[in-house]
């Protein structure tokens, strides 16, 4: 097989789900490392590319390496691998003093299966916090099978009395009892089963955050989970099934045996009752509020402003470097890309960026403005991008003053810049930066940059407050694009999706052997930066509606429990002349204590809880008032109409009937 034009042999074949060590990268190929100068140009250090005479394999000007992979000898921890490896960090340090201030980390290898520490931190956190949901519901679920088993306990009370009659035991009784529990724990967890079965197709088309697909995970219903099923469905079998049976096998044989259940049992179920449903209710508050929430945040990131049009637009992205393009036949390439989309009918603006909309470089650049003194230990390092010429004009970002980057402003003319608003304020506030001038620290001998524009903010990477930025002209910076893949941007009067195949067949007429690059409108990006929020509110919105489904079901059997044990006592209280209004709120009124009681203790923790998702909040707090105000109020109005409907049939008792039945 050939790779970028080079002759490769096969010699293994990899295990079907090995997927390398990072959930991001899912590599097809694999080659000797010291085969890369063969088949890439190789990226640059510090701004400067090595030339074709240097190995930057062995330059220690380079830090594309991520790392090292070994496994440790017979006997020996991490940790003495770790003091090993400062170990030789310190040697290197002393023998290449230029190069002082880089150390060696020596981790677990788990530690890199996740892309990177921001996002492996947020996509434990995402997970957690969906651990968090799962768990949550399956506690509301059993909150409610221990509820309606305590019902079946007290309509049980007679047989189970005339059981310790005839001389069974109690510890016999407590474990058919919890038998039956955990039968009809299993038998849900089997549903469960199935319906996870089924869902794992419906999630592997979301991703976590760092677009680490679920798809990617490989998620298979094996031993593990059906090991782990298993053992939750026994411990939630014994743990909420325990409480219903010891009251049950009560062994008070005079009470268990009336056809009266005393005051005093009855008020103890409806204690144990009200408790779990307080539970219930608190649960099921901290999960409407996450909900709400990642609601919020998605609509506030589908609505937001990000300083660019988001539709119309097709990006197609190539990597030139790995055809061992050089910088002047990569800027043709360019060119001739670009005015043959110009061509097609439906093509209104294009240009083209080495980071994609939305992206970040990633690493600041340092700059040197004239005249401006930077403070003791200031470091003026600013994000950059380098754009085609039409940038603002096909992003649709308005340009606040000054001109487009253009087709003159190539490799030997005035080096320029635009550059954002915000940058204007750190460094000329109250002033036109246009026609002033900074000097580059990384470029050769720190070349002046001539200010030609200044643009509006942008959002990069939908988070946090817009900072300085400086937008350079590709064609003077062809060595930055060689080093990363490079975006055609192509607006569209139609429907941008149907360019993306004429995009490919023009990619491949330039460049037959060129690797096919990814194609994707600007919209579809836009979304997958909102995948945690769209999985969250999703998520979060399905387990919320089944919750309080549980809630009114919940609420509705503690008060038809009431009422049916209360039967007689509500026909003495309206046969003696008490309204029937002053009936249904006493009804009411009890069960809705527990309900206020639980939702008092459901705001406390999701204030504590609500903080694990603070990293997938955009534009709102994940304490937001609005949401906290509103969630109660409408988890409230729907406990008191689950509470009215039978607490209104109570009202409708006839006192002769229930007295008879007595």
């Amino acid at each position: 097989m050939r790779l970028n034009g080079t002759p490769f042999t096969i010699i293994g074949v990899a295990p079907k789900n090995f997927r390398g060590t990072r959930l991001s990268q899912s590599p097809d190929i694999w080659i000797p490392m010291a085969m890369l100068p063969v088949v890439t140009a190789g990226p640059p250090s510090n701004g400067e590319r090595l030339t074709n005479e240097e190995n930057y394999l062995v330059s220690r000007n380079t830090r594309w390496i991520s790392g090292v992979i070994g496994r440790l000898g017979e006997g020996v921890t991490i940790e003495q691998a770790r003091a090993d490896m400062i170990s030789v960090s310190n040697q290197l340090q002393e023998e290449y003093p230029r190069r002082s201030g880089r150390t060696i980390t020596t981790e677990a290898t788990r530690t890199f299966t996740l892309p990177a520490a921001s996002t492996g931190g947020d996509i434990v956190r995402f997970v957690t916090l969906l651990m968090v949901v799962v768990s949550a519901t399956l506690l509301i679920a059993c909150a409610n099978i221990a509820n309606l088993l305590l019902a079946r306990a007290t309509a049980r009370r007679r047989e189970i009395g005339v059981r310790i009659a005839l001389g069974a035991g109690r510890g016999r009784l407590v474990r058919q009892l919890l038998t039956e529990s955990v039968i009809l724990s299993a038998t849900g967890a089997l549903v469960g089963l199935a319906v996870a079965s089924t869902a794992l197709s419906f999630l592997s088309g979301f991703a976590l955050p760092g677009f680490v697909s679920i798809a990617s995970l490989e998620l298979t219903m094996d031993g593990r989970v059906l090991a782990f099923t298993g053992a939750i469905a026994l411990f939630t079998g014994i743990l909420f099934g325990i409480a219903p049976a010891i009251q049950t096998t009560n062994p008070n044989l005079t009470a268990a045996l009336k056809v009266e259940s005393s005051d005093g049992r009855f008020r103890s179920i409806m204690k144990t009752r009200g408790i779990l449903l307080s539970f219930q209710t608190a649960l099921a508050l901290v999960l409407l509020i996450g909900a709400g929430l990642f609601v919020r945040s998605l609509q506030n990131g589908l609505d937001a402003d990000v300083g660019f049009e988001t539709r119309d637009l097709a990006i197609a992205n190539f990597d030139l470097s790995m055809q061992h393009y050089t910088e002047p036949e990569a800027a043709q390439f360019l060119s001739d890309l670009t005015e043959r989309a110009r061509a097609l009918p439906s093509v209104t603006r294009v240009s083209s960026s080495v980071y994609p909309p939305l992206a970040r470089s990633g690493s600041g650049f340092i700059i040197f403005v004239d005249g401006y003194a930077p403070a003791e230990g200031e470091e003026l390092r600013i994000e950059a991008n380098w754009v085609g010429a039409e940038y603002f004009t096909t992003m649709g970002i308005p340009l606040v003053n000054g001109r487009d980057i253009t087709e003159q402003d190539r490799v030997g003319a005035q080096r320029v810049a635009v550059i954002n608003e915000t940058m204007a304020r750190r460094w000329w506030p109250g002033e036109d930066p246009v026609g002033r001038t900074f000097r580059m620290q990384w470029d050769g001998n720190g070349p002046e940059v001539l200010i030609v524009g200044l643009a509006k903010d942008v959002t990069y990477g939908l988070a946090g407050n817009p900072e300085p930025f400086i937008y350079y002209p590709i064609q003077q910076y062809m060595d930055r694009a060689l080093a990363q893949t490079i975006n055609l941007l192509v607006a569209t009067a139609g429907s941008p999706t149907s360019l993306l195949p004429v995009l490919r067949q023009h990619l491949r007429e330039l460049d037959a052997s060129l690797a096919i690059p990814e194609l994707e409108t600007l919209h579809n990006r836009f979304a997958d930066f909102l995948m945690p929020q769209r999985m969250g509110t999703t998520l979060l919105s399905a387990l919320g509606g089944l919750t309080v489904l549980l809630a009114v079901i919940g609420i509705s059997g503690v008060v038809g429990y009431a009422v049916n044990q209360r039967r007689r006592e509500i026909g003495i209280r309206i046969a003696l002349g008490a309204a029937r209004s002053h009936v249904l709120r006493v009804i009411v009124r009890g069960a809705l204590i527990p309900v206020g009681l639980g939702l008092g203790i459901g705001l406390i923790a999701a204030f504590g809880v609500t903080r694990l998702i603070s990293n997938f909040m955009f534009g709102i707090a994940a304490t937001d008032p609005l949401t906290f105000v509103l969630v109660p109020l409408a988890l409230a109005s729907v406990a008191l109409a689950a509470a009215y409907i039978p607490a209104r049939r109570a009202t409708s008792i006839n006192p002769t009937e229930a007295l008879r039945s007595e």
